[in-house]
């Protein structure tokens, strides 16, 4: 798959990890796992993080750490966009309190880490626009087996503005055929979100459940076609979705799975539909979380805004 651009560089690539950052990051990975119960993208995003933390500070192992490496670091994640210095500096605090709980590191540590200044509802998150998502539906080859699973996962994303970790877990169970209804865990808040059945989306998932599916054991909806038939993970999902707007031609800068996802919210936002129902119908644990889609719709006044010289004499 092509890589998204983005406005900001790339984070360097880490370098491999010492037996001992090894140990220390499987470790920690475990306990925010087991006793904190983070979710799956969290975890991911750690194991993305730490060993570009490790890389900077090594050979230093991790009960050497010292301020002096937090602030250099801090001073690289700056560099790398405001997004990118404050997911590190949140993700090093938490790693750091980890390591001081260990007696590995002092434990006013973590309090060193600054908190990179940011700026509520800043980003405008970038939709996909309706005649995008036409294009992009319309480019699915839907007579072969990876064509009709593509399609079945482009028009879940698109009716239901799901995470593709959400639709990565997705059960044969979790399709109510007789009550028309479709059951999602919300990776993030852990609660069942029940949504209508749409015959679009019935008539997707059904052409490549009865032609498609491989025969399995497996409860997940979408599984790859090649033995040993796995389930597909959030990543993969991702990518079929990116590789579908590629061969469209829809270029955003940004993740392509996300894109479904703001456009789906923005869609239900300039049809006036209230912030709460939104925000249940994307699996927000609040509709503060929701409030951005305002102000997209907001932007779109601009278009229809009258000249001032048309109304002030």
């Amino acid at each position: 798959m092509k890589k998204q651009p983005t406005d900001a560089p790339e984070a360097p690539e880490p370098r491999p990890l010492s037996p001992e950052w090894r140990q220390t990051v499987d470790s920690f990975l475990e306990f925010r796992r087991v006793h904190r119960g983070v979710s799956d993208s969290t975890l991911d995003h750690y194991r993305a993080f730490l060993p570009k933390f490790a890389g900077h500070v090594s050979p230093a192992g991790p009960g050497e750490i010292e301020a002096r490496h937090i602030d250099s670091f801090l001073l690289r994640a700056h560099s790398l966009g405001r997004e990118w210095a404050r997911r590190a500096s949140s993700c090093l605090r938490v790693f750091l309190r980890y390591l001081a709980m260990l007696g590995h590191v002092p434990a006013g540590l973590a309090s060193q880490v600054s908190r990179p200044r940011t700026y509520r509802l800043a980003k405008l998150p970038r939709a996909l626009e309706e005649s995008d998502l036409r294009r992009v539906l319309r480019s699915v080859r839907r007579r072969n087996a990876s064509g009709r699973r593509e399609y079945a996962i482009l028009m879940v994303l698109a009716t239901y503005g799901l995470r593709v970790s959400d639709v990565a877990a997705l059960c044969l169970d979790d399709i109510r055929w007789r009550e028309g209804s479709i059951v999602i865990l919300v990776e993030k808040t852990g609660r069942p979100l029940a949504l209508p059945l749409t015959d679009p989306v019935g008539d997707a998932l059904a052409g490549y459940l009865q032609h498609a599916r491989p025969r399995s054991d497996r409860r997940e909806v979408f599984l790859s076609l090649q033995r040993p038939f796995v389930p597909l993970s959030a990543g993969r999902v991702s990518q079929l979705v990116g590789l579908a707007m590629d061969r469209a031609g829809v270029k955003l800068q940004q993740v392509a799975s996300h894109a479904f996802r703001h456009g789906f919210a923005t869609r239900l936002v300039r049809n006036g539909v209230a912030l709460d129902t939104v925000a249940d119908c994307l699996g927000h644990a609040s509709s503060a979380t929701t409030f951005i889609y305002t102000k997209l719709a907001v932007e779109d006044l601009r278009s229809v805004a009258l000249d001032p010289r048309e109304v002030i004499p």
